[in-house]
């Protein structure tokens, strides 16, 4: 009983008996430092992630100087906690220094935790330092490799890409298939981050064919890892494609983010509500729609969503019927928008309660897809874009009403601009995305003859005074809440002559109502822009035009540029949305 028939049943694999006799074990204060070992490892494989931490806490406290359990603790928490990580590691590593034991892994563990922080450098002299004491193995190569494409971009010429290549390619001649691929994809990111895409698809292709090839002869376990592998590396691609203007491949590899799994409380990359089965209903792959009916479901960002959804016209004009599975927020905009298509039969829109309640039908649609998906078979070229604007139509009556209430107040102004200067997301995304809000009250002081309405969701309050601070005529409208309708808020953007806005959901509504606008440009934009400086206008939307920061983090050129648009009346005069 105890601590041997848990090990017996541990060996075993019949985890939860030696679950059951470690407990036990624990219980009975039967203190070994195997215990704490083992046990804290089974916890971790069946996904009790925050047990297996007090039990290996609880180990260190009673041995602190026992190198296993010291080493399972730092595997445990280095995702979440890697400082704290880090030491434990140098520990280790001096202490199988002092055995001359052969080894990479403490070395490559304490590179990746400083290339998480931006120590480029210093990380670079721990792989040094292994390769002179061990060689160069795969594992060393490759944590190279991410700490070029990490960091040190700067400093690499073509010919020392290819140095990378020449050296490093014979290692891996013999390794196994998915250090092999993985290796293909540090290449491929790495001559993405180096704008050269044509060797960078080279290898992302040549990643991705030794994976299909290879994965049939993995354990389950590398077959699972090879899985991962090909969906992350697969979604990053598309929106380096994406942003490249290759449609063709991005959006094909976009289909990813339905399985490559996202950072923070939502699941993936590309997560959406799937009331049927593929075989209640077959995904559509790009096959013919002329005399079918089509299932479209709604994914998790509401921009998304909104841009999505402003190709929506085209695939009606091939498919007898399509239906579109929306969230509430967007459910009253959509059924007033396409009101025409509804009409004649051509358009059903349901709610998720819809779902919920049987009354969508899965006998009624051929085909079923994610709202993202369609790109990759109809939407190819840029030139198939912003071609049925305006997709969006607010509320007439609460238009007027909102336009008489600013109005009455304010009848002297010539023209009404709204405006948003925080972006999205979570964590630093939203400071990458978003304006200094410093910049942004340079950006509008000045003119006098402007109304400036908020159009920023959340809380604003302290921004919204610093604006007033510099004397800027600003309306913020308490009674609307884009977070809980927002109907009221797109009737909001309507009165706008004309919107400056940083890349968030406000750019969806303008662009959809086809009202001029200025979308401030992070130079972290995302898969929804095209990259290029040279390309000054969405290709979604034809009415916004794009002020990009500069590469140097420098807003000024962008507030140079946005004041003279706003001086000249706001004008639609962008040159081309791609190019050709």
């Amino acid at each position: 009983m105890g601590l041997p028939s848990a090990i017996r049943a541990h060996a075993d694999k019949n985890l939860a008996l030696a679950a059951k006799h470690y407990q036990r074990a624990l219980d009975q204060k039967d203190y070994k430092p195997s215990l704490f070992q083992n046990y804290g490892a089974l916890l971790r494989e069946i996904g009790e992630v925050k047990k297996s931490k007090e039990i290996y806490e609880l180990g260190l406290s009673i041995f602190p100087d026992e190198l296993s359990i010291q080493r399972n603790y730092a595997n445990l928490i280095v995702s979440e906690h890697p400082l704290k990580a880090l030491p434990i590691y140098f520990r280790l590593l001096h202490e199988e220094l002092a055995l001359e034991k052969q080894t990479s892994f403490y070395f490559i563990s304490i590179s990746s935790i400083l290339r998480s922080c931006n120590a480029f450098d210093w990380a670079l002299e721990i792989c040094r330092s292994a390769v002179l004491l061990n060689g160069l193995s795969p594992d060393l190569a490759i944590e190279i490799v991410k700490i070029f494409q990490a960091g040190r971009i700067q400093q690499l010429s073509d010919k020392s890409l290819a140095d990378i290549e020449d050296i490093f390619a014979n290692i891996f001649r013999s390794s196994p298939v998915l250090t092999q691929a993985e290796f293909h994809y540090s290449l491929s990111w790495l001559y993405f981050q180096n704008s050269n895409l044509p060797l960078a698809i080279k290898y992302l292709t040549c990643a991705r064919s030794a994976l299909e090839a290879g994965v049939v002869s993995m354990t389950q376990a590398d077959a699972n890892s090879a899985i991962k592998l090909n969906d992350v590396n697969s979604w990053n691609a598309s929106t380096i494609l994406l942003q490249n203007q290759d449609f063709e491949l991005g959006w094909k590899l976009f289909d990813f983010g339905l399985r490559a799994k996202a950072v923070g409380p939502q699941a993936w990359q590309r997560a959406l509500p799937k009331p049927f089965t593929h075989n209640q209903i077959p995904l559509w792959r790009g096959q013919s729609l002329l005399g079918k009916s089509l299932l479209v479901l709604e994914e998790q960002a509401v921009g998304d969503v909104m841009q999505f959804m402003s190709l929506i016209p085209t695939i009606l004009e091939e498919c007898s019927h399509v239906g579109i599975l929306l969230s509430d927020r967007l459910l009253p905009i959509y059924k007033r928008s396409l009101v025409q298509y509804i009409s004649n039969g051509s358009l059903s829109l349901y709610s998720f309660a819809d779902s919920r309640n049987n009354i969508l039908d899965s006998g009624k649609f051929d085909y079923q897809t994610p709202i993202g998906s369609i790109c990759q078979y109809r939407f190819t070229l840029p030139q198939n874009y912003g071609n049925h604007l305006p997709c969006l139509i607010a509320n007439s009556v609460e238009v007027d009403q909102l336009k008489s209430t600013y109005l009455d107040s304010a009848s002297s102004f010539k023209s009404i601009v709204g405006i948003s200067w925080r972006g999205g997301g979570t964590g630093s995304r939203i400071k990458q995305k978003s304006f200094p809000i410093e910049k942004f009250a340079q950006l509008i002081s000045g003119f006098d003859d402007i109304l400036f309405v908020n159009l920023q969701y959340g809380d604003c309050e302290s921004a919204l005074k610093k604006l007033r601070s510099f004397k800027i005529n600003i309306i913020s409208d308490d009674s609307i809440n884009p977070l809980k309708n927002m109907d009221s808020w797109l009737s909001q953007v309507q009165i706008c002559d004309a919107v400056i806005s940083v890349a968030n959901t406000t750019i969806h509504a303008s662009g959809g109502l086809d009202i001029p606008t200025m979308c401030l440009l992070s130079q972290h934009s995302d898969w929804r822009w095209i990259k290029s400086p040279k390309v000054d206008q969405s290709y979604w939307y034809p009415s916004v035009g794009i002020a990009r920061q500069n590469d140097d983090s420098s807003w000024d050129q962008a507030i140079v540029d946005t004041r003279s648009w706003l001086r000249n009346g706001t004008p639609i005069q962008w040159s081309t949305p791609f190019i050709v």
